[in-house]
C-alpha cells in the first residue's frame, strides 16, 4: 500500500501566459515561482512559427507569483516582432510586452484574491503592494484583404480557384483572420502568413462582396474593405432579329438589330461584315446603323458577338444580306432576294450545281461565300451578278 497526502486549494484561479511567437521561438521560455519553488513553466518553443500563438493555461492555488518571462539571445522577441501577454480568468491582460523586451522580464501575478509581497524570513513579511491595475486590451487589430486586390469575374474559361490573402496587425497580437463571401464563413486561419486557396466549384453564380475579419485574443475585431467577386459561368444567348436572312438591302444605310439575353448582366453586342468589326452598343436594344452608300452590289455576310459582363461571349448563326440588282437581260430586270430567292428556283439552282460537280456533299469550292450552304448567292457569285433566263 502506498499513502500520499494533498491539499485541493480554496479559490484556485487559472491564468494564461500566452505568447506570440517571433521567428526564434526556441529562445523563449517564462517560470512561475511561489515561496521560492518553481510552480509552472512553459517553451521553449518552436523556430520558424512567427505570428503563431501559444496559449498555456495554468489553474493555481491563492498566492503572488514571480512569472518571469525569458529570452536567451537577450533581445526579447524582436526577430520577426512577438510578444507576450498574462491573461487572468476573467481574460483581462495584466502584464503585456512586445518586441525587444531584453534577456527576462518579471512579473509579480496575485491570484485567488492574494496581495502582493513575497514571502520572508523567520523576522516576518515584506510589507504588501498593492494588486497590480489590470491592462486593458481595448484596441482592434488592422486588417486588408490584399488577394484579390480589385474585382475579379470568374467565367467558364476562368480557373474555378482564386487565392485569397490578408494582412493583419495588433497592438498585442493576431488570433485569427476569417475570409468571408458576402455573410457566409469561407474559412478561419490562425497564423501569418494568412492566406486561402478557394475551390468556387460549388459556390452559385452571382456577384458577392469578398472581405477579411482579424480578432485578436482579447476578441476585438475588425472587417476589411470587400472586394467584389462576381461568379458567371453561363454564356449569353441571342440573335440577330433584323434584319432577316437574305434580306435585299436598299437606300444609303440599314438597322442592324440584335435580341441578347444573359443570366447575370450583359455587357455590348458587337456587329461584324464578313468578320470585320463594325460597330457595338453597350445598351439594349441592341442596334447598329450601317452605312451601305458605298457597299459593293452582291451577298454580305452579317455577324454578331454577344458579351455577358463576367467575359463569356456567344457568336449566333450570320445572316447574308444582298445589295444590288441583276443584269438587264431581254429587257427583264430581275432584283436578287425576292420572294423566289432570286432569278433561279431552287431546282434549277439544284440542277445548275450538280452540272458543275456538286452532289449532296458538295465541298466548299462551291460554298463562294462561306456560308456552309449552297444556294442562289453561291450562284449568283459564280455567274458575277449576271440573271440567268
Amino acid at each position: 500500500s502506498a499513502t500520499v497526502t494533498f491539499s485541493v486549494p480554496t479559490n484556485p484561479e487559472t491564468i494564461n501566459v500566452s505568447l506570440t511567437l517571433d521567428y526564434y521561438g526556441s529562445e523563449n521560455s517564462y517560470t512561475g515561482v511561489l515561496n521560492g519553488v518553481n510552480v509552472f513553466s512553459g517553451g521553449p518553443f518552436s523556430n520558424g512559427a512567427q505570428g503563431s500563438i501559444v496559449n498555456n493555461y495554468h489553474c493555481l492555488a491563492p498566492g503572488c507569483y514571480s512569472v518571469t518571462v525569458n529570452d536567451l539571445f537577450g533581445d526579447g522577441q524582436s526577430f520577426t516582432t512577438g510578444s507576450y501577454r498574462i491573461i487572468n480568468q476573467a481574460g483581462t491582460v495584466l502584464f503585456t510586452n512586445s518586441g525587444n523586451w531584453g534577456g527576462s522580464q518579471t512579473h509579480q501575478v496575485c491570484v485567488g484574491g492574494a496581495i502582493g509581497g513575497g514571502g520572508g524570513g523567520s523576522g516576518g513579511g515584506a510589507t504588501p503592494t498593492p494588486t497590480p491595475t489590470p491592462v486593458s486590451d481595448t484596441t482592434a487589430p488592422t486588417v486588408t484583404l490584399t488577394t484579390p486586390g480589385s474585382a475579379v469575374n470568374l467565367n467558364s474559361a476562368s480557373s474555378p480557384t482564386i487565392t485569397l490573402s490578408a494582412t493583419a496587425s495588433d497592438n498585442v497580437g493576431v488570433a485569427k483572420v476569417e475570409f468571408y463571401r458576402g455573410s457566409t464563413l469561407i474559412t478561419t486561419d490562425t497564423a501569418a502568413p494568412y492566406t486561402f486557396s478557394w475551390n468556387t466549384s460549388s459556390v452559385s453564380e452571382g456577384l458577392y462582396p469578398i472581405k477579411a475579419k482579424a480578432y485578436d485574443a482579447a476578441g476585438n475585431s475588425t472587417f476589411s474593405s470587400s472586394v467584389n467577386l462576381l461568379i458567371d459561368r453561363t454564356p449569353p444567348a441571342g440573335s440577330i432579329t433584323s434584319p432577316a436572312h437574305l434580306s435585299a438591302l436598299t437606300g444609303t444605310s440599314a438597322t442592324l438589330v440584335a435580341g441578347a439575353t444573359d443570366s447575370v448582366g450583359l455587357a455590348k453586342v458587337e456587329f461584324y461584315r464578313a468578320g470585320v468589326l463594325l460597330g457595338s452598343d453597350l445598351t439594349a436594344p441592341y442596334q447598329y446603323v450601317w452605312d451601305t452608300a458605298a457597299l459593293p452590289n452582291g451577298s454580305h455576310t452579317i455577324s454578331i458577338k454577344i458579351f455577358d459582363t463576367a467575359g463569356n461571349f456567344f457568336t449566333p448563326s450570320s445572316v447574308d444580306l444582298i445589295k444590288g440588282s441583276g443584269a438587264s437581260t431581254g429587257g427583264v430586270t430581275t432584283v436578287y432576294g425576292g420572294a423566289n430567292l432570286g432569278c433561279y428556283t431552287r431546282t434549277q439552282i439544284t440542277t445548275f450545281m450538280l452540272s458543275l460537280g456538286c452532289t449532296a456533299s458538295c465541298n466548299s469550292t462551291f460554298d463562294v461565300n462561306g456560308d456552309s450552304r449552297i444556294d442562289q448567292l453561291d450562284l449568283q457569285e459564280v455567274l458575277g451578278g449576271m440573271c440567268h433566263e
